[in-house]
């Protein structure tokens, strides 16, 4: 396996966006856009959703695992790009109160499993993409802002916060159960 060095998603946009541009001088001499606008309409929406998010990828182009058997050993942000990101903490025993977490993906999907008795928030950004809860709750879209609980997140004495951000892609809270 390879480490490799990803650019940041604001400059790979704003390039995109910027060959954008030049495609669209070059055509409009000949009068025809091909849907070059309606790109770059979307690319400068996710560049602004981009700049406001904290995208800095740990990893990208591949899947990665990451399995959590204590709580200490948590990472505060898990982020990839271009693949799939299974980031399980079933095995973690959470402490009395609120943990937090960030989560953030671009064109690709992230699966967080937590055990069965720990409830789950997802507050987050989504640009093009869907966030799907356990119990089948789902939101799809285009720059949609969004903030849901479980039953029972609210009185909970161990609970988990994710602060999620999807850029073309999917994040899931999975269903599975886990026993300890």
């Amino acid at each position: 396996q390879a480490d490799l060095v990803l650019p940041p998603v604001e400059g790979v946009l704003a390039g995109a966006l910027i060959f954008v541009g030049v495609l669209l001088l070059i055509s409009s001499r000949h009068g025809m856009h091909g849907g070059l606008i309606t790109l770059a309409v979307l690319l400068s929406v996710a560049l602004a959703v981009v700049s406001r998010a904290d995208f800095d990828f740990d990893t990208g182009f591949s899947e990665r695992d990451v399995t959590v058997t204590r709580v200490e050993d948590l990472d505060g942000s898990y982020s990839h790009a271009f693949g799939q990101l299974n980031l399980d903490l079933r095995g973690a025993a959470f402490p009395e109160g609120t943990t937090e977490i960030t989560v953030s993906v671009a064109f690709g999907s992230a699966q967080v499993r937590v055990p069965k008795d720990v409830p789950v928030r997802v507050e987050g950004d989504t640009l093009f993409g869907s966030t799907q809860l356990r119990g089948g709750a789902q939101v799809d879209g285009f720059g949609v802002d969004t903030a849901r609980s479980e039953a029972g997140y609210a009185t909970a004495s161990k609970r988990l916060l994710i602060h999620v951000t999807t850029l073309f892609g999917r994040k899931v809270h999975s269903p599975e159960v886990h026993e300890r």
